[in-house]
């Protein structure tokens, strides 16, 4: 049984806490950059250049279908296995509900 979080998650997640990323006008970017400090040091610089691309474009497009879908009245958005995702902190609304750890 594990202990400790897991290495990967720590490392996608805190390589996307160093992207550029959206939120709506009531989301809280401050709140996800506490979750990431949370969770250590630096991990991004060990990885490649091409694991780092991938995470970007990853995080690009799902922050996009979220986004699509919050613009298109969706109210309730699972991410399943979103592990450190804080997209429920950058995109929080008066009408929506993000779940991210189903």
């Amino acid at each position: 049984m594990r202990s400790s979080p897991s290495v990967t998650a720590r490392a996608v997640a805190l390589g996307r806490s160093r992207l550029l990323r959206p939120q709506t006008p009531m989301g809280d970017p401050e709140a996800e950059n506490r979750l990431y400090g949370g969770l250590g040091g630096p991990m991004w610089w060990p990885v490649g250049a091409q694991w780092q691309r991938r995470v970007a474009a990853r995080t690009r497009f799902l922050d996009d279908v979220t986004l699509s879908a919050i613009d298109a009245g969706v109210t309730q958005v699972v991410i399943v296995g979103g592990g450190y995702d804080g997209r429920a902190l950058r995109f929080a609304g008066a009408e929506l509900l993000l779940l991210d750890r189903i």
